[in-house]
């Protein structure tokens, strides 16, 4: 989250003031061009996640769901076609009671890294809220996304303890491949978790599609 952007003069060099009084520096390229501004404020906003210690409250988690909308928007101005997917950790109470919340807290915090990892820059990824979190990915096919998910799912099942032994992480997703961009990354988020209640076959890693037949059972649900 920025608090406020400042533009040097002739020197053409914009200061990114983070809530938390951390300071960061954009060139005249990166201040001037799109795509390079993106760019830039989507990896001052990575760093800013690896400093903190991964805990959220209930407060915290808001504002990240909240920030992580309001970067998602902004890509979807863009001509781009692209996807959302909400990504649930199984069974992660199960490891806070086995390990401890601060282990859980930093496997938190390494499988956000391994997400950011495997996303362009024209991609973000937010925890939302406790074990769950939004990932907004450029979109060509299923298939193709399959295999995206499939990298990041096999990373997760690598993640062991100090003893070497595996957390046995495993991701379920649900896919909202975004069609209407006129509601409200909230909502696409809401489409996103509804597919995830249910596995499509054929896939390399358990994820759910959102279609006609879950819109359906959403507006029934709404009118109940």
């Amino acid at each position: 989250d920025y608090s406020e952007f400042l533009l040097y003069g002739k020197l053409k060099i914009m200061v990114v003031v983070t809530n938390s009084g951390e300071q960061y520096y954009m060139t005249k390229t990166e201040c001037f061009d799109r795509n390079a501004a993106v760019k830039k404020l989507i990896e001052i906003t990575k760093i800013c996640d690896h400093n903190n210690d991964g805990k959220l409250n209930r407060s915290e988690s808001v504002q990240a769901a909240k920030e992580f909308e309001r970067v998602a928007k902004k890509m979807l101005r863009s001509d781009a076609s692209y996807v959302l997917v909400y990504a649930n950790i199984d069974r992660f109470k199960l490891i806070n009671e086995i390990y401890g919340n601060a282990v859980g807290d930093h496997i938190l915090h390494e499988i956000h890294a391994i997400v950011d990892a495997e996303l362009r820059w024209d991609e973000v990824s937010g925890r939302i809220m406790a074990d769950n979190f939004g990932i907004l990915m450029r979109f060509h096919s299923l298939p193709k996304l399959d295999e995206r998910l499939e990298r990041i799912s096999r990373q997760m099942e690598e993640l062991t303890d100090e003893n070497g032994n595996r957390y046995g992480i495993t991701l379920y997703f649900g896919i909202y491949v975004i069609t209407d961009r006129n509601i409200e990354v909230s909502t696409m988020l809401e489409h996103a978790n509804m597919a995830r209640k249910k596995i499509s076959p054929g896939y390399r890693v358990p994820m759910g599609i959102y279609d006609e037949k879950d819109k359906l059972r959403l507006g029934r649900e709404k009118e109940l």
